[in-house]
């Protein structure tokens, strides 16, 4: 696990990618996939080259595959899944694109062909509902295709309410202990279902920051991403993206409702969480 804010080098676990064993298991597997993709492809292109095609719709359709066939393997294909509360959802975002279209634009602008960005965010989700929508078996099949998920969960537990506000005031350490502890068994959910995906959790933001509460706020918050560091810090496939400095502008704040990260502010999660892949 890494904080995708900063890090020091000396406790970065050592990426898969550069272990000498794993790079040869990865390139014996690329090498004979790419003989029997070859060998077919080759056949196609023969059976058309000798034939009498007919330029007919059918025909259409599979040249078409094999455009989005050679495309994809050259570029990659890669679906992601944005999951959590409004902040998933992308609640204020002037453009209406929120974290799941800023990271279609991200993949795009690096050259990846995402297949696709599904967004299962839910405005006011608590953890509650989040291990609720990741029970259907709809959700599970995004799940288990996912290559990374976006997780923004926690906020509406802590001051969704004035119940839940008033616990984080009177015990702010037991009401974050116990959000934590579900966040983890939500995680534990995805990673049990898709071992392989990336996942990355979102740490809070302070939307009150200029009124009374902000400093009080601010402790809470920097509380919270650091319990979320540490709780996850074993964790390989997982990164806590904190996102409260990149929401410190009122130009990163929506026009809309001023509660929720406006476009400039989902554009600037977006780019932390693609510079982290």
């Amino acid at each position: 696990m890494s904080n995708a804010k900063s890090k020091p080098a000396a406790q970065r676990a050592k990426p898969w990618w550069r272990k000498r064993r794993n790079r040869n298991r990865v390139w014996a597997g690329l090498f004979v996939s790419l003989v029997f993709v070859l060998v077919g492809l080759f056949a196609w292109l023969a059976t058309l080259w000798s034939g009498k095609p007919w330029i007919r719709v059918p025909m259409l359709y599979l040249i078409g595959f094999f455009f989005i066939f050679v495309l994809g393997g050259l570029t990659g294909v890669m679906l992601a899944l944005v999951l959590g509360d409004s902040v998933a959802r992308g609640a204020g975002d002037e453009r209406g694109l929120g974290i799941a279209g800023a990271l279609d634009e991200q993949f795009r602008n690096l050259g990846l062909r995402a297949a696709s960005v599904v967004n299962l965010g839910i405005n006011g989700a608590r953890t509650s509902t989040v291990q609720r929508v990741i029970a259907a078996s709809n959700a599970r099949s995004v799940i288990r295709a996912a290559d990374v998920i976006v997780l923004s969960v926690g906020g509406n537990d802590l001051y969704g309410d004035s119940r839940a506000r008033l616990l984080a005031g009177l015990a702010p350490a037991l009401q974050q202990h116990r959000t934590l502890r579900r966040v983890e068994q939500i995680v534990s959910t995805m990673h049990g279902l898709n071992p392989g995906a990336r996942i990355y959790v979102l740490g809070l933001y302070n939307p009150y920051r200029r009124s009374g509460l902000g400093q009080a706020l601010d402790r809470q918050v920097n509380l919270w991403d650091a319990h979320l560091i540490a709780r996850f810090a074993a964790s390989r496939h997982l990164t806590v993206v904190r996102i409260c400095d990149l929401l410190n502008g009122d130009d990163r704040i929506s026009s809309l409702d001023r509660f929720h990260p406006g476009s400039r502010g989902y554009e600037l999660i977006a780019e932390r969480i693609v510079s982290s892949l």
